[in-house]
């Protein structure tokens, strides 16, 4: 019997939420009964561990497009094409992408190449709130046209999916809801165990949909109102040099800090209090779902995805246009050690209940052969 043939679509190969999605759906499936395939960017410099490595590991083949890459322009074309012949090449069985730039181009390509599966995953829209009304118009009609292409797109948030079919983005028939899922930790983490310092972490790119630099200078509002606070921001990107001379003007480097990547997150995660995630827009924050699987409760914007896991009962939400509001509470958290303390249980026992690994992989896995 001959195996099955995937191809997961990716851009960057580096081992943040997205790709961590596909690298556990790829882990979970029997070698022997799927041959598998990446198509993704080269890796950035900085990154030791990659979805590359991961993928060769077990056995994929990877196949790497310097011209395909995270923002729009000419090479996209370039892109497209090689995509194109890569599918037709090989003849695959099933292609699932993965967000929206490998989403548009790689359901166009597989449909075009004649592939009888093709599966899309929405872990975000490229539109949200705040954006030019145009540019909004100009991407729903391009997931639009792309959807045409997918013969099943799956959501990781309830939300996006009621969205999407309420607009008109995808037809109800073909979408399907697969919640992200983690790993929970053996037991939540010990909050606040120096009393003389709360320290509140973050992971993510340092990228426009993060709003890293407003996420920053609250954090140096705060650490000004109370000095028991210090910060910790795991990742990085095209506005981490900008962050980081934010950080060294202000005279704070001690108290916050900007790591860099890093890929031990969970060690990471096991030295904050509390977690923080101000972002624009999201889909199904991954950096969340890993801080509650720990016990951390979160401080999170108030933004569809993130509100579907973050609620008053496991940390606290607030408004984009707030962020002064945001300063006052993250200011306040040291002397709210109990309120901490229940929400980041809360957290870690909604994980464990709704979000797990073990569902989420199976469900997809379901899904590549029906």
């Amino acid at each position: 019997m001959s195996k099955i043939k995937l191809l997961h679509i990716q851009v960057l190969p580096i081992l943040s939420g997205v790709q961590n999605v596909s690298l556990s759906i790829l882990e979970s499936l029997p070698p022997e009964k799927y041959e598998i395939h990446l198509i993704c960017a080269p890796l950035p410099s900085g990154h030791s561990d990659s979805l590359i490595d991961r993928v060769l590991e077990l056995g994929g083949t990877v196949h790497v497009l310097p011209m395909f890459k995270r923002n729009i322009g000419f090479h996209d074309f370039a892109a497209f094409w090689q995509i194109y012949r890569i599918i037709r090449k090989n003849r695959f069985d099933i292609v699932h992408t993965h967000s929206s730039k490998p989403g548009f181009l790689g359901r166009i390509a597989a449909r075009l190449a004649g592939v009888k599966k093709v599966i899309h995953t929405v872990h975000g829209f490229p539109f949200h709130v705040g954006q030019f009304w145009l540019v909004q118009r100009i991407y729903m009609l391009l997931e639009k046209l792309a959807g045409k292409a997918a013969h099943i797109t799956t959501f990781v948030s309830e939300q996006g999916m009621t969205y999407a079919i309420k607009t008109g983005i995808i037809s109800k028939a073909k979408a399907r809801l697969i919640v992200n899922g983690v790993k929970s930790a053996p037991e939540p983490v010990a909050v606040a165990t120096d009393q003389s310092k709360f320290v509140i972490g973050s992971v993510a790119r340092f990228d426009s949909p993060k709003n890293n630099e407003i996420t920053i200078q609250c954090a140096i509002e705060a650490c000004n109102i109370c000095s028991r606070l210090a910060f910790v921001f795991i990742g990085d990107g095209l506005v981490w040099e900008k962050c980081g001379k934010k950080v060294t003007e202000s005279g704070l480097s001690e108290r916050i800090m900007l790591t860099g990547w890093q890929d031990n997150i969970q060690t990471w995660l096991r030295k904050m209090d509390v977690f923080l995630l101000y972002s624009l827009w999201e889909g199904l924050p991954l950096s969340i779902l890993e801080a509650m699987a720990e016990g951390l409760p979160v401080v999170a914007s108030d933004i569809r995805g993130s509100n579907e896991l973050v609620s008053d009962e496991t940390g606290w939400l607030v408004s984009v246009d707030k962020p002064e509001k945001l300063t006052q509470l993250l200011a306040s958290l040291p002397e709210c050690l109990t309120d901490v303390q229940l929400k980041g249980l809360a957290a870690y026992k909604s994980v464990k209940e709704k979000y797990r690994r073990e569902q989420a992989v199976a469900e997809y896995q379901n899904l590549y052969e029906q």
